[in-house]
């Protein structure tokens, strides 16, 4: 038998580039611009949250879950004030909303309505910032082929992506 392959393996990666690439560990403060590391870019932990927010008012999540309480750290590994790329609040926002909807469509508890409706609600990730700005091309086509397989029926993938990626956190 084969090796199975995760077909959002890309997406882990992408995942994982962006965590990297949003959390400017080694921005440290200056006294040009003390709150965001001197970096245009960056935005303080306080406007990540407002970011997060922002975008989480604009998303209905599914019944019984609820926004993670976490916020981002305002002080980095090395005790110097941490800051974070302008944007990553409102696509870890997104990214969260996704998982909910992901953890709501695989629900076997659920009848055929409600899995009908998560799964519209899903493909609607389309227009967030998270899939708009924070997805490379090819990794775009492999989400949009976990999607369109799970509404096909084969959930492995998505399943898989939510068993590696998405918190049982808000639950």
């Amino acid at each position: 038998m084969g090796t199975s392959l995760n077909p959002r393996a890309g997406l882990h990666r992408v995942a994982a580039a962006l965590a990297a690439a949003t959390l400017c560990t080694a921005c440290t403060t200056n006294s040009s611009n003390p709150t965001a590391g001197g970096r245009p870019d960056a935005v303080t932990a306080a406007q990540t949250v407002d970011e997060y927010v922002a975008e989480s008012s604009k998303l209905i999540l599914p019944p019984n879950r609820h926004w993670l309480p976490k916020a981002p750290s305002s002080v980095g590994p090395d005790g110097a004030p941490q800051v974070y790329q302008r944007g990553y609040g409102a696509i870890r926002a997104d990214f969260d909303w996704y998982c909910s909807w992901e953890i709501r469509f695989l629900d076997a508890k659920i009848g055929p309505a409600e899995k009908d409706a998560a799964y519209s609600t899903l493909k609607t990730v389309r227009n967030t910032p998270y899939y708009q700005t924070s997805l490379l091309p090819d990794d775009k086509k492999l989400f949009d082929k976990q999607l369109n397989d799970a509404g096909l029926g084969d959930t492995a993938a998505m399943q898989n992506d939510a068993n590696s990626n998405c918190s049982k956190a808000g639950t």
